[in-house]
């Protein structure tokens, strides 16, 4: 777990983060204040609900409650290292690491000159960046909302929604992806 502090990430001491989960094991709500100047981050169960300061919210949210290119590639960046070239492993596929579910929630998206009734659709469209980008786009339009309970849908919880699911984006994240997301955000 991480938070963001004149712009650079600071992780938090593993004692912290044994405070969080346990918080998190007992359904408490639990706020964990972290201050260092005049800026405040405070996390609250699975993830960082933020005061917001200087331009950082062009990242989080675009005001329309799109996805925005930023917050695509924080969520490319935390499931793979967005590299590209990746191919299907085991149920995943692509730089987004997208499921065939997820594919189909999305609205089964195809490339340019692809029929979904061809071969393998799913795969074609989820290796390529921009039609894997695309679907993220649509499984968000479709699955969006607050996921952290702050009133606002916002990259983090695209962040939640894209690696848990439209139905299991409360649970706990994993802390490799939550750190990895949050040190692609302070790079923006």
């Amino acid at each position: 777990m991480s938070i963001v502090v004149e712009n650079r990430i600071e992780l938090f001491e593993n004692k912290d983060i044994k405070e969080i989960n346990d918080a998190r094991n007992k359904r408490d709500t639990y706020e964990y204040n972290y201050t260092k100047k005049i800026k405040t981050e405070t996390t609250v169960n699975w993830s960082v609900k933020r005061t917001e300061t200087g331009n950082s919210q062009k990242i989080i949210s675009n005001g329309s409650e799109a996805v925005t290119e930023a917050c695509l590639r924080c969520i490319c960046q935390a499931s793979s290292g967005c590299q590209q070239g990746l191919t299907c492993v085991n149920d995943v596929c692509g730089p987004f690491k997208i499921t065939w579910a997820y594919w189909v929630d999305a609205g089964k998206l195809t490339l340019p000159g692809v029929s979904q009734d061809s071969a393998d659709p799913y795969s074609g469209c989820t290796n390529d960046a921009q039609c894997a980008a695309d679907t993220v786009k649509g499984y968000m339009r479709r699955l969006g909302q607050d996921c952290n309970g702050d009133g606002v849908v916002n990259c983090y919880d695209y962040m939640a929604i894209h690696r848990l699911g439209g139905y299991g984006c409360k649970k706990d994240l994993p802390l490799e992806y939550v750190n990895a997301f949050h040190q692609c955000v302070a790079q923006q």
